[in-house]
């Protein structure tokens, strides 16, 4: 029996009792997904939790895993793959090919595991049958105004931007890694093409006046240097090129610049995690789980 007076609160209390994997993860909405992913196979030995504390992110399931785990090793974490940028973890990021991955050599880190994606809506829109939902989002009236070939295109000339506003973070992020107080863009501000030239140049004078631009440019092709020798090393085809784009792009913003081009009021979550679920994927992220957390 676990000395009581070493357990800090009930939830770490509950988490002793139920003798199951525990993988916190950063948001009530990511818990519910990760659970129907999962599936019910799992459920008997292992938990998605989000944790009770004030706010979300992944900084919250950082500090609850370390606080949790010295005293229970089945406690776990997962959290967006951009957040593996944070903490040394970009190369990991780009040459994932599981579900999931961690980063052992990096203790501030131990137990938790981070997504192959940038966030979870990437795996929405990988995974989701997006181009078909969109085809048939329609009324009556409408059913021949896009095809999936076209809506196709449409996402992964969208999906390029949304790349590109995604390694201006990870080049940033690891900037701030170095000690430089390097500007951050949100992803969301990039919603056309005539904005988004608008925002770099912005972006890059700033960069001059602080003498930083450099050294950001070269951060910014090492980036993109690594993902196309991955290309090349194995030889990708278009379909597995676009494939990454997806996977790296700012899944979030891409999808909110979706639903602003094709459906404002667009309620497609519903639908693209029920695909999700009856994707391969599923089947690869639980054996991913398992692999990582001997569940």
């Amino acid at each position: 029996m676990p000395d009581l007076s070493l357990i800090r609160d009930t939830e770490e209390l509950e988490n002793r009792y139920l003798d199951k994997v525990i993988i916190y993860v950063e948001a009530d909405a990511d818990e519910e997904v990760f659970r129907r992913i999962a599936g019910p196979a799992l459920a008997g030995r292992l938990e998605f939790k989000t944790p009770r504390s004030e706010g979300s992110g992944f900084k919250i399931v950082f500090d609850r895993v370390r606080t949790e785990r010295p005293s229970n090793d089945k406690i776990f974490g997962l959290v967006d793959g951009e957040a593996a940028v944070t903490v040394g973890g970009l190369n990991e990021l780009l040459d994932s090919d599981e579900a999931l991955f961690n980063l052992p050599d990096k203790a501030e880190v131990d137990g938790i595991l981070f997504l192959e994606a940038h966030e979870l809506e990437n795996l929405l829109l990988m995974y989701g049958d997006i181009c078909e939902h969109i085809c048939r989002d329609v009324r009556l009236v409408d059913l021949k105004s896009h095809s999936v070939e076209d809506v196709r295109k449409k996402l992964s000339l969208i999906a390029l931007r949304f790349f590109g506003s995604a390694v201006l973070k990870y080049s940033a992020l690891e900037m701030r890694r170095s000690g430089k107080d390097c500007e951050i863009v949100p992803a969301g501000t990039f919603l056309s093409r005539d904005e988004t030239m608008r925002i770099l140049h912005e972006v890059k004078q700033r960069l001059v006046q602080s003498g930083e631009w450099r050294e950001f440019r070269a951060t910014f092709l090492e980036v993109t240097k690594r993902l196309r020798e991955r290309f090349n090393r194995e030889n990708l085809s278009s379909e597995a090129k676009r494939q990454h784009l997806l996977r790296l792009a700012d899944g979030k913003s891409l999808l909110n610049r979706l639903r602003q081009h094709y459906n404002t009021n667009a309620r497609w979550d519903g639908y693209l995690v029920d695909s999700l679920t009856k994707n391969a994927y599923a089947a690869k992220f639980s054996q991913s789980v398992v692999k990582h957390t001997a569940a």
